[in-house]
């Protein structure tokens, strides 16, 4: 029985050896959608305390190679005098495929908003996820004739 569990452990481990794989991160200009060079990209991993820096090259690209798959990435990029920062979250990786994360630059003269102001009487419920509506009394008697049966509003 030892036997067994020891040869298991030895195939996981030899599984997660070779559970490796590449990201591309491509970085680029928001507005003009022209690559950026020379960007620093900074790679962590929390679940396996990894971290990771590259500088993009002349095709605004840094590559990071021979990843683990276990847990989720995240990509920052730091705010510069020029730039505002950005970042990627929850990227998870998959052997045998080829992952990219593409990221844009915002130059800070670009967003020039100095307040957002969102209003709505949206009510989301967390509790069942149940969904309903109301018809206030006005609404039903602006419905056509057969809106005024009940159940054809409820319908509606």
């Amino acid at each position: 029985m030892r036997f067994k569990l020891t040869l298991l452990s030895l195939f996981v481990s030899i599984a997660q050896i070779f559970a490796q794989v590449d990201l591309d991160v491509n970085v680029y200009e928001a507005r003009s959608n022209a690559v950026k060079s020379g960007v620093q990209v900074t790679l962590s991993n929390g679940a396996i305390g990894f971290k990771a820096e590259k500088t993009t090259d002349a095709q605004g690209k840094a590559v990071f190679y021979g990843l683990s798959t276990s847990g989720a990435y995240k990509v920052d990029i730091a705010e510069t005098p020029e730039y505002y920062s950005a970042e990627k979250t929850e990227i998870s990786l998959r052997s045998n495929t080829n992952a990219s994360v593409t990221i844009p630059l915002f130059k800070k003269q670009d967003v020039a908003l100095d307040e957002i102001e969102v209003r709505g009487a949206t009510k989301i419920n967390t509790r069942n996820a149940e969904v309903s509506s109301e018809l206030r009394q006005k609404e039903i008697e602006n419905l056509p004739v057969e809106g005024r049966d009940i159940t054809r509003a409820l319908f509606r």
